[in-house]
């Protein structure tokens, strides 16, 4: 167990003072878990022990010693608290200790007396210090629980917000085979298991053991023979404990990844349910989140199997162990060996361990289930990204000569995909890449942007490899726009300035001003304006509209580089139309990188790069290439064939 845990536990360091003070708050329940059996063991004493003695022998003072003698020597207390103090050189000199020896000898003595002239008094008594214990053990219980939850909330997010930083800073790549819906899982479901065991293991794994003993230790004092009886249910109730334990390990761990499965369906669907709708293939999706409900149903229900067992199986065995005691303690009681307030104290003691050995075993069952969750917790802890930045990498602050890929080539999963690429930019140029789908030019982009760095050349930024420049002051000085862009469920202001420092609504305005997107933001939500929240990925918009925001946004941004990534691809001729104009002002002094489909887009850049198969097949500008009637004109005469004119 220690094993798995020990990475997780400098989570608690900071709150040692809560910790400390919560242990002891439940060592100290657990031994006053105790007091409601001496208790009732005394209270019937009190009643059977009623008007026993006659006048005579209450008023002579020998015959009250002697009954106080026989009474004490019957309770096994023939040794007084000073007596005690005095066997133990320890503690011998200390005075205090004497002191409070000596004032138990008399609340004993007095106590003594009161059960045999006067046991109201004495059943009084017994009333007031339960109260008071009962009062004392409610205070340490309230303290405990709420230092725990105090200290376990702060940890369960704080090992939340560790592991999403961890799984952010993996490199682009990371992402392309692990989806939204599996890292949620890992996040949540994961985070969570590890802090239920955490606290499972500090609440129950302390003071459930004590109360244990405390309880046991009462148990042997009183009779020994008994208890050792009872103690030899310990190795059946581990044995079965432990079998029930690998049962439930197991399935715990195929119940988390189906569990995964079913995260990743469902974040899948629900992301591209408008594709969904359109393909009317809502029966498909719920038909696919059915099985992976009934797959998780089956490992829900195996682990379920072992938990569920253990409780009626835990249950007779306890009463098989209550019954022999019974058994036991009337033989002993009919043969005058035992009381019958002991008797009773001591089978109440034994169903008072029900309930520990319950926490123990909870503990047992919850620790199986943790430690897969600790194990894919140390996986996703144990992420490094291959992308890194070097010790002594150089600021970068402006782009003044020229970006070059020398010789570029990307291999991914055994697989070709950029192949000895080279070609340079001067600053302030606009350069396009077309070709088919597939031939590299997304991924040529992305390098640039250092989502990823080459296998093969370098990119060299004014003569500087790109990988001895400082990674957040390169892509401070980027913007890209998508075919795709996604906003954040907030205010279109925030969406606008979102990647800056600050929000500052005099630009924001300008941007969108320049990005043709300020006459339809004003009208958005009953004029409500940059206050408009756009909803889950900007779905309270148009493909038109929400590129027009991405596009304020890199203007907000004021890159001197700007990549955009088929950026008009997905709209009707009128949202084009618009986007252009936009995108035109927003490429104005910039060194740009341009991938389009539609050729109308790039017909005025300062040069075109033909891509096919990972490959740069020709380059020129328009009139050039089409002279050449080469692969690009082919393209053209395609595009101009698909094309929808403007109106």
């Amino acid at each position: 167990m220690a094993m798995f845990l020990l990475p997780f536990l400098h989570y608690l360091k900071p709150f040692k003072v809560r910790l400390v003070t919560s242990v002891v708050c439940m060592v100290l329940v657990g031994v006053l878990s105790v007091a409601p059996i001496v208790w009732l063991t005394e209270t019937i004493d009190v009643f059977l022990k009623t008007g026993t003695g006659s006048l005579e022998e209450l008023s002579d003072q020998d015959a009250m010693t002697r009954n106080l003698a026989k009474l004490m020597e019957k309770n096994g207390k023939q040794s007084s608290a000073t007596d005690w103090v005095k066997r133990h050189e320890w503690i011998a000199g200390n005075a205090a200790a004497h002191k409070i020896a000596g004032k138990l000898d008399a609340w004993n003595g007095w106590y003594q007396k009161q059960k045999v002239t006067r046991p109201y008094n004495a059943l009084l008594a017994l009333v007031v210090i339960l109260v008071i214990v009962t009062t004392v053990k409610g205070l340490a219980t309230y303290a405990s629980d709420y230092q725990l939850a105090y200290t376990f909330y702060k940890t369960n997010l704080q090992m939340r917000e560790d592991l999403f930083n961890n799984i952010v800073a993996q490199d682009y790549l990371y992402f392309n085979d692990h989806s939204a819906g599996w890292l949620h899982s890992r996040i949540n479901s994961d985070v969570k298991a590890l802090q239920s065991i955490l606290e499972n293991i500090l609440s129950n794994g302390v003071q459930q053991p004590v109360t244990i003993f405390a309880t046991l230790g009462w148990m042997f004092w009183q009779d020994w023979r008994m208890t050792a009886g009872v103690m030899l249910m310990v190795p059946i109730v581990g044995g079965i404990l432990y079998a029930f334990a690998r049962s439930l390990r197991k399935n715990t761990r195929q119940e988390k990844a189906k569990t995964d499965q079913l995260s990743s369906n469902m974040t899948e669907s629900l992301t591209n349910i408008r594709l969904v709708k359109a393909f009317g293939t809502e029966s498909i999706e719920i038909a696919k989140f059915h099985k992976r409900t009934q797959e998780l149903f089956y490992y829900m229900m195996a682990r379920r199997i072992a938990k569920f067992a253990s409780r009626p199986i835990m249950e007779w065995l306890g009463t098989v162990a209550g019954c022999g005691v019974v058994l036991a303690g009337a033989w002993m009681i009919f043969h005058g060996n035992l009381s019958f307030g002991v008797f009773a104290g001591y089978l109440f003691a034994l169903t008072r361990l029900h309930r520990p050995l319950r926490g123990l075993a909870t503990v047992v069952n919850k620790w199986q289930i943790a430690r897969v969750s600790c194990e894919r917790m140390l996986l996703m802890f144990g992420l490094k990204p291959t992308l890194f930045e070097s010790d002594n990498a150089m600021a970068f602050e402006k782009l003044k000569h020229s970006i070059e890929f020398d010789a570029i080539g990307f291999r991914y999963e055994n697989k070709q995909i950029l192949e000895n690429v080279s070609l340079r930019v001067e600053a302030g140029r606009q350069v396009a890449f077309v070709g088919p789908s597939g031939s590299g030019k997304t991924t040529l982009v992305n390098m640039l942007a250092r989502l990823f760095d080459p296998t093969e050349g370098r990119i060299r930024i004014d003569g500087i490899d790109l990988r001895q420049l400082r990674i957040a002051d390169w892509r401070s000085r980027l913007a890209i726009v998508t075919q795709e862009n996604v906003l954040f469920d907030d205010t279109i202001a925030n969406n606008i300035a979102y990647g800056s420092p600050s929000v500052d609504m005099a630009r924001i305005v300008t941007a969108a001003r320049a990005a043709n997107a300020h006459e339809f933001v004003m009208e958005l939500d009953g004029g409500k304006g940059y206050d408009t929240v756009v909803g889950p990925t900007g779905a309270r918009l148009s493909g038109g509209q929400r590129q027009r925001l991405a596009i304020a946004r890199a203007l907000y941004r004021d890159p001197q580089i700007l990549i955009l990534d088929e950026a008009t691809s997905a709209l009707d001729s009128h949202a084009q139309a618009q986007v252009q104009e936009a995108l035109g002002r927003l490429m104005v002094g910039r060194t740009t990188f341009v991938i389009a489909h539609r050729i109308s887009t790039i017909r005025d850049a300062d040069c075109i790069y033909v891509i096919n198969d990972g490959r740069i097949i020709e380059s020129g500008t328009h009139d050039e290439l089409m002279a050449s009637r080469g692969f690009y004109s082919s393209l053209v005469i395609q595009s101009e064939a698909t094309e929808i004119p403007a109106q």
